[in-house]
């Protein structure tokens, strides 16, 4: 860490890129998806469904969208207030550093009315109303949340600003394992001289995988909110 942080002091890197997941907002009190006990889909598997992951599918929401708001209404609903991660991540933005955020989360945290993050892009929307999913209008039909279920086609800044992460000089995956596509495939347009660092509880599987380009990757495992306060400590931030 102690290199690492070095670095980013000596200005060696002016465009951090930031790929965030749920992970980030656990200490906000909000679950993620995969914790054996406590995260979403554990949850969703105690109402008897075979596959958890399908309440968040749109045939799912629109054949029954009851089991998805038993589960909805408590984060839709839940005050949160940004954690150590959200801050590190305005923390760069102050210093003029930051490049991007790519998000999957749609708690809205990282664009909290304290922040001012402009070069934010959601896998996941969340424009803080619930529309009806035929007319569009807040009162008709069935009342669809404005976030992105499996099975939509994602907001086209999603892929038009992949150039723009192409050209990031420094890569730091949060809170997330990389596992749904396509968010799980944006490594894939990072150039392989692009260092990766990784703040997670464990390191994804496509990170794991043997690299012919032996791309520099730098795993701090554990806790994500000791991981930021010790690495703000090293910045003297």
């Amino acid at each position: 860490m102690e290199s690492l942080t070095e670095a980013i002091k000596a200005g060696s890197y002016r465009k951090i890129a930031f790929l965030v997941g749920a992970g980030i907002s656990v200490n906000a009190g909000i679950p993620d998806f995969r914790s054996p006990k406590s995260g979403l889909y554990a949850q969703v598997k105690k109402m008897g469904l075979p596959h958890p992951e399908d309440i968040f599918t749109l045939d799912c929401f629109y054949d029954d969208p009851r089991a998805f708001y038993h589960i909805a209404k408590e984060f839709f609903t839940y005050e949160a207030h940004p954690t150590d991660a959200h801050r590190f991540m305005k923390e760069v933005e102050s210093r003029k550093l930051l490049h991007m955020v790519y998000t999957q989360n749609i708690d809205g945290l990282e664009v909290d009315k304290e922040y001012s993050i402009e070069e934010f892009f959601a896998a996941a929307k969340c424009d803080e109303i619930l529309r009806c999913s035929s007319c569009n209008h807040p009162t008709h039909g069935i009342i669809k949340p404005h976030i992105i279920f499996f099975g939509e086609k994602l907001p086209r800044t999603f892929h038009t600003r992949l150039q723009k992460l192409e050209d990031a000089d420094l890569i730091v995956v949060m809170g997330t394992s990389l596992k749904v596509k396509p968010f799980s495939t944006l490594l894939s347009s990072v150039p392989s001289s692009t260092p990766i660092v990784v703040i997670n509880r464990d390191l994804p599987a496509s990170c794991t995988r043997k690299d012919p380009t032996d791309r520099q990757i730098i795993f701090f495992p554990g806790d994500i909110e000791e991981t930021v306060r010790e690495m703000k400590g090293y910045l003297g931030w």
